[in-house]
């Protein structure tokens, strides 16, 4: 015997549902107590663009300072085998987690082309939103 139906019990709604998990994008700048005038400034950068592009707007992209000297932030430092100054995105996306090292990329730009770093930044960040 052979049951053949026409209805199907999974609903447009089920068809389409959204993940769980909301795209989410943390920025992560690790550097040393001294850093020079380069680190400061990707620091800076960094933590400029996060709050000018999405601070206050939007809770799925997050900026982290961290300190590499302090003992507390020593799990990071391993998770991304960080031992220097480094720029790093951590996006969290319905495929898992990814992690982008941006810190070559700041180094090279940092104090020649600002605009080059934030263009670039953006357009990662929200690639990431978009999974």
């Amino acid at each position: 015997m052979i049951f053949v139906s026409c209805q199907s019990n999974t609903s447009k709604k089920e068809l389409y549902a959204k993940p769980d998990t909301i795209a989410k994008v943390e920025v992560y700048y690790f550097h040393q107590k001294k850093g020079c005038i380069t680190c400061k400034t990707i620091g800076e950068l960094s933590k400029n663009f996060v709050l000018d592009n999405f601070g206050g707007k939007s809770k799925e992209v997050s900026y982290h300072d961290i300190d590499l000297s302090n003992k507390e932030n020593q799990s990071l430092v391993d998770k991304f085998e960080v031992n220097w100054s480094g720029l790093y995105l951590l996006a969290h996306t319905a495929k898992g987690e990814v992690k982008d090292n941006l810190t070559e990329f700041a180094f090279l730009y940092a104090m020649t082309n600002h605009d080059t770093i934030n263009i670039v930044m953006k357009n990662k960040i929200n690639n990431f939103l978009k999974q």
